[in-house]
């Protein structure tokens, strides 16, 4: 009896430890968790071609990092705008799996002169929505780390409510930024770099797997007993 005892709880607790660590390293289809995209080499996927980008600005790696540049204007100020996105597998899907711990960390960097605005554009594959949350360095020369949360209450703003809103994060086909320079005639160049999904405490998740299953166990001991 006490050798079957320790055998039930040996293939118990076997059970506890796979099934933490297979969710500790379950996608959900969403967005891949503590893998950035620093740019070491090439584009990594983004773009700024129509129709979400429109092309105005070029796009560029010279020191591993994006660097998104709008070419000097000649005669009087244009207003201009862009926007720099990917449709990356790991940037897309859904995120409501994640939430409400999920963060998106990023570092932006103004060159010559801070753009008139930039802002963190998500757009909802089944709707269309497309949901701002508007960030801001406030130093030329200096990279700046943001870290945006996923809740609608922090700043987000689109065409609807929180549950709109909710609703949309189940199939994001696309994320990126848009850029609108500042109305001079000088080149004004941009960096974005260090973009990376995370969760503050990503061992929450596995504990409570743990204490839900060992919680069924204990009640199966109760109401079934060890035979």
């Amino acid at each position: 009896m006490k050798n079957l005892f320790h055998d039930k709880l040996s293939g118990r607790m076997l059970l506890i430890v796979i099934l933490s660590v297979s969710l500790d390293n379950c996608s959900f289809g969403g967005p891949v968790l503590e893998t950035p995209e620093t740019w070491d080499s090439g584009l990594g996927g983004w773009t700024n071609a129509p129709p979400e980008g429109t092309g105005t600005a070029t796009l560029s790696n010279p020191d591993a990092y994006l660097r998104i540049s709008f070419a000097a204007q000649s005669g009087a100020p244009q207003y201009e705008e862009d926007t720099i996105y990917t449709k990356a597998p790991s940037e897309t899907g859904a995120f409501q799996a994640y939430l409400p711990e999920l963060r998106l960390s990023f570092s932006f960097y103004a060159e010559d002169v801070l753009p008139l605005s930039s802002v963190l554009y998500m757009h909802a594959a089944d709707s269309g929505n497309i949901w701002e949350y508007a960030f801001a360095n406030t130093v030329v020369g200096e990279w700046t780390q943001h870290v945006v949360s996923f809740d609608y209450d922090t700043g987000w703003v689109g065409p609807g409510d929180a549950t709109t809103f909710w609703t949309d994060l189940a199939n994001i086909d696309w994320i990126g930024i848009n850029i609108v320079r500042q109305l001079n005639v000088i080149q004004q160049d941009y960096g974005l770099d260090d973009w990376v999904y995370f969760v503050p405490e990503p061992g929450v998740i596995s504990m409570l797997a743990t204490v839900v299953v060992s919680l069924a166990f204990t009640l199966r001991k109760r109401f079934v007993g060890i035979s």
